[in-house]
């Protein structure tokens, strides 16, 4: 089968792109995985001239932002560590710096791949606003788009 990502590493970064937009979000988890990166795809319903493009990137902090401290750095609660600020994307194209793609941190990037609306599905008008709002429903992926 054909890959579902370009996958090109360029100096400090890794450069990704959508090669397939058939592709399933769980091939392009699985790409992203056999590269070293830990993030996740989920595909959202656009406007034609917007398939096979990046809608929206987003991050998500894992566990609990008023537990435990651990490290005591934070007066109210726990302290979490972003990681947009790791990744730089365009409709057409998506780069996150090589030597963050495999270190831990303290949440989840989501990858949000445009897609083809499916029978009487409509395309979202918003997709960033509407995907990143949807994450409020879901758990980590292993499932639907």
């Amino acid at each position: 089968s054909s890959p579902a990502l370009a996958i090109e590493r360029q100096g400090e970064w890794i450069e990704l792109r959508i090669a397939d937009v058939a592709a399933s979000a769980s091939d392009m988890r699985r790409e992203l995985r056999d590269a070293g990166i830990a993030a996740d795809v989920r595909r959202v319903p656009v406007r034609e001239p917007h398939v096979g493009e990046w809608a929206c990137i987003a991050e998500i902090a894992d566990g609990d932002p008023a537990g435990p401290d651990p490290d005591g750095a934070s007066p109210n609660g726990r302290r979490y560590r972003t990681r947009l600020q790791e990744v730089d994307y365009t409709p057409t194209r998506l780069r996150i710096r090589r030597d963050f793609a495999r270190t831990l941190q303290d949440g989840r990037l989501i990858f949000f791949a445009g897609r083809a609306p499916q029978g009487d599905e409509r395309p979202r008008n918003a997709p960033c606003r509407d995907a990143v709002s949807s994450l409020r429903q879901v758990t980590p992926s292993a499932g639907p788009e």
